[in-house]
């Protein structure tokens, strides 16, 4: 979970911070490899540190969090290039407010990466 999540970060944050279109999408190919890395790793880890009584109980509370997170940060991260762009003073659809949004992402993404550095 850790490299992934590693490797996510960086690819997002290199999507931020370059200017090519063609490295921008191998970052997006990164980001994503990352990201998929990341959520294979957590059924494993799952099964590791739980025991049989509560497994059906994790994995479904697991799936049901996952889901119920991405659709709300869905609708918030649907809403942040508005906030964005009224704050820099420029378009909601301008790479600088995209750009904002996915240094949110990465930032935000670096927090999950301390707690995983927690778990032991």
């Amino acid at each position: 979970m850790v490299w992934g999540m590693s490797v996510y970060i960086v690819g997002m944050g290199l999507e931020v911070l370059l200017l090519n279109p063609n490295m921008i999408l191998g970052m997006v190919f990164k980001s994503g490899a990352g990201h998929t890395l990341y959520f294979i790793s957590q059924p494993p880890f799952m099964m590791k540190v739980s025991n049989a009584q509560y497994r059906t109980i994790l994995f479904s509370l697991h799936f049901g969090l996952v889901t119920l997170s991405g659709a709300t940060g869905s609708l918030f991260a649907g809403q942040l290039p508005a906030l964005f762009g009224d704050l820099f003073g420029v378009a909601a659809d301008s790479a600088s407010a995209y750009r904002a949004v996915h240094f949110s992402a990465v930032t935000l993404s670096s927090l999950t990466q301390l707690a995983l550095l927690l778990i032991r």
